[in-house]
């Protein structure tokens, strides 16, 4: 196992710049997600990690040792790639053990670490098939069992979910979460999926456009975005938002096209422009009698709950998540909404950073 440390690494493909000055601490044991829509410079990182990519600047560290001038070979990672790049002429044992040949192990050996990371995955029964033999989630394994073999310090995962389906990737996420906790080894996954971010992570590393956003937990990053990017990134259905006016009739409050929205620590307000962005969650914006004016445009029954799309006159879109038993408002009706003071997010118009 081991600890990787990012210090202000910078890598640029000519004119672009893929990792904008990454710090980042992942510890030994963890299991770090890096997460961010596609181009956002996460796979990068990992393969900076993995040392198929050299940094311009920075420096990267693998368990307190600097490897920015080490071969990939020699890193002592393992990674796993969305492809799973199996040898087809190979039957799964072959496939589980190669790894250990350069490295000069006896087949022998080879072939007793092979049936062990095999059981370990569930693939016993599958030894002496090859590739061509197997389902999408058996071969998703056998590239996994084929990583294991070589017991290396950290694992790396980039994509490796994608090509299975909507049922097998919850399976294999929850088998992995396992796995990597009854090892105990160092694992960075990279996804562009927040539900898998959010279902596997210790804790997870947002990116964006080469840039670091926030790293937390999930339950952090879902309950106090940094900006606005997360906000509106993490969360299915996201949080809303709205540009609310800062009133200063007696007491501070809020309002938002022309309603009154209260909040649970006005001394929040305290110094702020004549406009902030308010932000809540769909669980926590509500169907009220009086509030927010907007247009129902869309129900989805989920079975146990309800999603009410809502929106506004200028074309904004509004959720409000419902409990199934609750009742809900026909299409093209109009509805008020209202927020949980308490749950209230406020963030600068003009930056996107979250406020206190």
């Amino acid at each position: 196992m081991a600890g990787i440390r990012f210090e202000s690494v910078t890598k640029r493909f000519d004119d672009v710049v893929a990792v904008d000055d990454l710090t980042l601490d992942i510890a030994d044991g963890e299991l770090l997600v890096l997460l961010g829509p596609s181009g956002c410079g996460k796979s990068t990182a990992l393969r900076l990690i993995a040392g198929l990519e050299a940094p311009d600047e920075g420096l990267v560290l693998i368990d307190g040792d600097v490897v920015n001038d080490i071969a990939a070979k020699d890193r002592d990672v393992a990674m796993v790639f969305q492809s799973y790049a199996l040898y087809p002429h190979m039957t799964v044992r072959r496939n589980i053990s190669f790894p250990l040949k350069p490295l000069g192990v006896d087949r022998r050996d080879r072939d007793q670490r092979a049936e062990i990371a095999a059981a370990q995955l569930g693939l016993s029964d599958l030894l002496d098939r090859k590739p061509g033999q197997l389902s999408g989630g058996q071969r998703q394994r056998v590239a996994l069992a084929r990583a294991l073999v070589r017991d290396p310090r950290a694992f790396l995962m980039d994509e490796p979910l994608s090509n299975l389906d909507a049922k097998l990737r919850a399976e294999t996420r929850a088998e992995l979460v396992e796995l990597q906790r009854r090892l105990r080894t160092t694992l960075v996954f990279v996804t562009h999926d927040q539900v898998e971010a959010m279902t596997m992570a210790d804790r997870i590393a947002i990116m964006v456009e080469g840039s670091l956003q926030q790293v937390g937990t999930p339950d952090e990053i879902y309950d106090r975005p940094a900006n606005l990017f997360v906000a509106r990134f993490i969360g299915s259905p996201p949080m809303n938002t709205w540009t609310a006016s800062v009133t200063r009739n007696g007491d501070r409050g809020l309002a938002v096209d022309g309603a009154a929205v209260a909040i649970a620590e006005p001394e929040r307000l305290a110094g702020l422009e004549a406009e902030v962005v308010v932000g809540a969650r769909p669980e926590d914006t509500s169907l009220a009698v009086d509030g927010i004016p907007a247009i129902s445009t869309h129900v989805e029954s989920l079975g146990h709950e309800r999603l009410v799309t809502c929106e506004h006159d200028d074309g904004r879109r509004i959720v409000v998540r419902l409990e199934a038993h609750q009742p809900y408002p026909v299409t093209g009706e109009t509805v008020h909404l209202a927020l949980d003071p308490a749950a209230i997010a406020l963030f600068d118009p003009s930056t996107g950073e979250r406020l206190p």
